[in-house]
This record gives structure tokens, C-alpha cells and sequence, in this order.
């Protein structure tokens, strides 16, 4: 964020009014957004943050506001997954379907 003023009068302040994460701060000097603990891509894909910019100088000539979109990328964290299952099965066959399994593994694909 800029404020074409020069010094002193070129003061900003930087905040979060609204997000859809509660592990998000600014930094109003170094103007950087940080988080606070790991975002997890299978309970949300996606997080926007609504940043206000305010000017702190004498008179005070308005505030602005930008959107920020977290867009997660997904890592391989997750263990694939079988169920148990117990099949009943006839004696005497041979070279019969016992069952189609299925697997499953909560990472996207590539």
C-alpha cells in the first residue's frame, strides 16, 4: 500500500476486516501478510482475506480496501485407505470375482 504523500505525512495502517481464516495478521510496517498456523487443502481450498488500508495522517482522507485469495496447493499428506471387508465365499469355485476393492486416498490426483 502507498500513500503519495511524502513524509511525515505518508502514514498508513493496515488491517484485516474480514477473513474466512482466523490464522492471518499483517504487519502494517514491513506490509506483509503472515499466518499464523498451516492451512490444510482437504478442510478448505480456498480463503479470502478482505484487507482495509487506512490513512493515519491529519486530516484523515479515507481508507481503501483490497481481497486477497489464498488458493492452498495440496501436498501428499495423506495415507490411502482400505476398509476391511469380509466376503463370503462358496467352496468348490475356482477363477470367480471375490470382490472389486476400492481404495482411496484423500490427495488430489497430480
Amino acid at each position: 500500500a502507498r500513500d503519495a504523500d511524502v513524509a511525515p505525512n505518508n502514514n498508513l495502517n493496515l488491517s484485516v476486516s474480514s477473513a474466512t481464516l482466523t490464522a492471518i495478521s499483517i504487519n502494517t510496517t514491513t506490509q506483509t501478510v503472515l499466518l499464523s498456523e498451516a492451512l490444510d487443502f482437504e478442510a478448505d481450498e480456498e480463503h479470502t482475506i478482505t484487507v482495509l488500508v487506512s490513512d493515519l495522517d491529519a486530516p484523515q482522507l479515507g481508507s481503501d480496501t483490497f481481497v486477497l485469495t489464498l488458493v492452498v496447493g495440496d501436498e501428499n499428506d495423506n495415507s490411502p485407505a482400505l476398509a476391511d471387508v469380509a466376503v463370503d465365499v462358496n467352496e468348490g469355485l475356482a477363477n470367480t470375482l471375490v470382490i472389486d476393492l476400492n481404495a482411496t486416498d484423500s490427495d488430489t490426483v497430480g
